[in-house]
């Protein structure tokens, strides 16, 4: 990936970093998983409908993981 700008890529990411995308990618990993089993859906597909429907799609989605 390249930083803003087109200077090329930046300085790699230090381990806490690193582990701190990990993790938050772990937790996402986990809460898709929860909900499609409380959503009774049969896939990650299918969640992915769901949040079209339902949240407004990815926008929505990011709303409640508070990343916008």
């Amino acid at each position: 990936m390249s930083s803003k700008g087109g200077q090329g890529p930046g300085p790699p990411p230090s381990g806490e970093e690193r582990l701190q995308v990990y993790l938050t990618i772990f937790t996402i990993n986990n809460i898709v998983r929860e909900l499609v089993v409380e959503l009774n859906l049969r896939s990650v597909e299918a969640f992915l409908r769901f949040v079209e429907r339902h949240l407004g799609g990815s926008p929505g989605l990011m709303k409640i993981f508070k990343l916008r």
